[in-house]
Formats: C-alpha cells, sequence, structure tokens
C-alpha cells in the first residue's frame, strides 16, 4: 500500500441500529483527538493519517449526544498504516 492508498481511509462498520438525525447516532473519535457524528448510513473516508498505529472508538449515542447501555458499546480498534505492507510482521 503506498502513501496514495493511505490519504483517504474508509470507516467500515456494521450497526443494527438505524440512525437518523433526530435518533441515535455513532459518534467516531479517532486517534483521542478528531471528533465526528455520523447519523445516515453512507461511507465515511478519514484523511489525514499518521502512518503507523492509529485507533477509532466508536460509541452509539442517544438523540441528545448520550452513550446508549448496551453490550460492546463503546468499540476501539486499533489498525496500522504502513508504506510498504512488506514491513508489517
Amino acid at each position: 500500500m503506498g502513501k496514495a492508498e493511505t490519504e483517504k481511509v474508509m470507516l467500515d462498520f456494521s450497526s443494527s441500529t438505524p440512525r437518523s438525525a433526530h435518533g441515535y447516532k455513532v459518534k467516531v473519535l479517532v486517534n483521542g483527538e478528531k471528533e465526528f457524528t455520523i447519523d445516515k448510513w453512507e461511507p465515511y473516508f478519514i484523511e489525514g493519517l499518521p502512518m503507523g498505529d492509529n485507533k477509532i472508538k466508536l460509541t452509539l449515542v442517544d438523540n441528545v449526544g448520550n452513550p446508549v447501555n448496551v453490550p460492546l458499546n463503546p468499540v476501539e480498534r486499533v489498525f496500522t498504516l504502513l508504506e510498504d505492507p512488506t514491513e508489517a510482521k
């Protein structure tokens, strides 16, 4: 994977809970600093991620932004971006 392939990273996840502007939403926190909220089912791309480890935290929230008390909420994942995938061990 070259530098061009890592400039935009698609955020892909599954949820059986419908999202809407006036209902449930998914709050996304990227590397503990960049935050945005998803209220539609459509592709989302994250730009400007550094090479190396990156962490994504997804939290299902209600219509006023409070975390919903369900299993696996929130969920965090770490993924690694490499300029040369042969570097992975």
